[in-house]
C-alpha cells in the first residue's frame, strides 16, 4: 500500500499498521521459538523421573515457568 501513489491522504494509517504487524510478526516469531525450546525441554523436566529426582531445584523452576506459560498462552 505504501507503493501506492493514492497513499499520501492515507500514509499515516498504512505505517501505523506496518508496524503494528511487524511487531505481531516479531512476536509470533518468538513464541514459535519457545515452543521449539519447550518441545525438548518438556519430556526432559515433565516426563523424565530419572532427571527430576537428579535436578530437582531446576525441575521446580521448570515447572513454574511451564504453569506460567500455559496460562500466557491461554490469554493469547
Amino acid at each position: 500500500m505504501l507503493a501506492s501513489k493514492d497513499v499520501a491522504e492515507f500514509k499515516e494509517t498504512v505505517e501505523k499498521w506496518k508496524n503494528n504487524m511487524k511487531t505481531l510478526e516479531n512476536v509470533i516469531d518468538k513464541w514459535k521459538k519457545v515452543q521449539s525450546d519447550w518441545k525438548i525441554l518438556r519430556p526432559i523436566f515433565i516426563e523424565s523421573e530419572d532427571i527430576r529426582a537428579q535436578l530437582p531445584e531446576a525441575t521446580a523452576i521448570f515447572q513454574k515457568v511451564n504453569e506460567e506459560w500455559k496460562e500466557l498462552m491461554l490469554e493469547a
